[in-house]
């Protein structure tokens, strides 16, 4: 893409994403603000990603997500609207019905698909273009579809939309069915070109998609629970963290700490699962036993929780480093042996060769110079 367009092509998404976010604040509340969060950041990296690396296609899948977002968020204003003006059925509201008919699979394959085969940097090899354009055929097969779709609703009431051809109702919906069975093959296809890739990717393109796969362990841990799964500020940070990744791993900012917040993440999540067992249990095991509910047991089953806080996470942080920091644990292994030997060394030419030793191991520095200053 020249210069020239793509500075058009950049500011027009933008503008799109902007003044559909703008209107879709017109429904103001914090349930829409956290759900027009991750639209927000969407566009803003994908903006971010196409003026530092204009030729990574991921910018502008980010760009598309973001301005469709906004057309989403600006439909779901207008049938806001129309509703507590007790008019459903004005021609905005109908129009907003119409687009959010099939604006959400256009979200979906580039947030989802087309992000999963083209991270991050493009297509893993040209044997995956055919699922590249028949993800896209097939979206816009569900969204010719979903514009012909029989009902437009708002607010739960049903109209009729005028564009549905009536005698062709059947085989619509064969072929709506059929589309989204391709489209969900296109997703699992996408999964395993990422699978594939990281297993083949080295160096630096490993720990991009590490980004990605950190990102998207949090997305189906959250989506499998539901108390989480109903928090709209939970929505909204969960749904920020894909794109915000994605970013960190293409500009490369702090590409290598990944392995340090997968190892704080796993570390930290594990001793939560295991206070929050021990509170239960001590709480449930002393109220059975004494039949009551006592601030005296809940009171010991927080101490005890907070008592085992501190050794848990230092054992635990312990196990996960040796998993996912591998090489902070061997520098950490390398100083504590290091130590254990200092308690029984006097003789000092020897402690220099063994700290110049360990300092080359545990922080491969390219020079070292260890000066020895006597005290009078």
């Amino acid at each position: 893409m020249t210069s020239r367009w793509g500075l058009a092509a950049r500011w027009g998404l933008m503008a799109v994403s902007a003044l559909g976010l703008g209107l879709g604040m017109l429904g103001a509340s914090w349930g829409v603000f956290y759900t027009l969060l991750p639209a927000v950041v969407y566009a803003a990296i994908g903006w971010l990603l196409t003026r530092r690396k204009p030729e990574n296609p991921i910018g502008w899948v980010f760009l598309g997500v973001g301005s469709v977002a906004g057309l989403i968020a600006a439909a779901n204003a207008a049938m806001t609207l129309a509703v507590r003006s007790d008019q459903p059925s004005a021609w905005y509201a109908l129009t907003a019905a119409w687009f959010s008919n099939f604006l959400w699979i256009v979200a979906l394959t580039l947030g989802f698909v087309l992000t999963l085969l083209l991270f991050p940097h493009g297509l893993a090899s040209p044997r995956w273009r055919p699922l590249l354009w028949t993800s896209v055929v097939t979206c816009a097969l569900i969204v010719v579809e979903g514009a012909l779709a029989p009902d437009l609703v708002v607010a739960s009431r049903t109209y009729a939309n005028p564009l549905h051809p009536g005698p062709w109702g059947p085989v619509a919906k064969v072929a709506w069915a059929m589309s989204l069975m391709v489209m969900a093959l296109c997703g699992v296809g996408a999964v395993v070109c990422s699978v594939l890739r990281y297993h083949r990717a080295t160096g630096v393109e490993r720990a991009q998609l590490r980004w990605l796969a950190y990102s998207a362990a949090i997305l189906l841990v959250f989506l499998f629970i539901p108390r989480l799964n109903g928090s709209d500020l939970a929505f909204a940070l969960v749904f920020s963290l894909l794109p915000v990744s994605c970013g960190i791993a293409i500009l490369r900012y702090h590409l290598y700490d990944i392995d340090r917040i997968i190892s704080r993440t796993t570390s930290y999540a594990v001793v939560t699962g295991l206070l929050l067992a021990v509170y239960g249990t001590i709480v449930l095991s002393a109220s059975r036993l004494l039949h009551t509910d006592s601030p005296v047991v809940v009171a010991v089953a927080t101490l005890s929780a907070a008592a085992l806080a501190r050794p848990a996470l230092r054992r635990v942080q312990l196990m996960v480093d040796r998993r996912f920091d591998r090489a902070r644990y061997d520098a950490l292994q390398t100083i504590d042996d290091f130590g254990a030997r200092l308690r029984h060394e006097v003789d000092p030419d020897v402690v220099v060769a063994d700290l110049s030793s360990v300092v080359r191991r545990a922080l491969q520095p390219e020079h070292s110079r260890i000066t020895l200053v006597e005290r009078s």
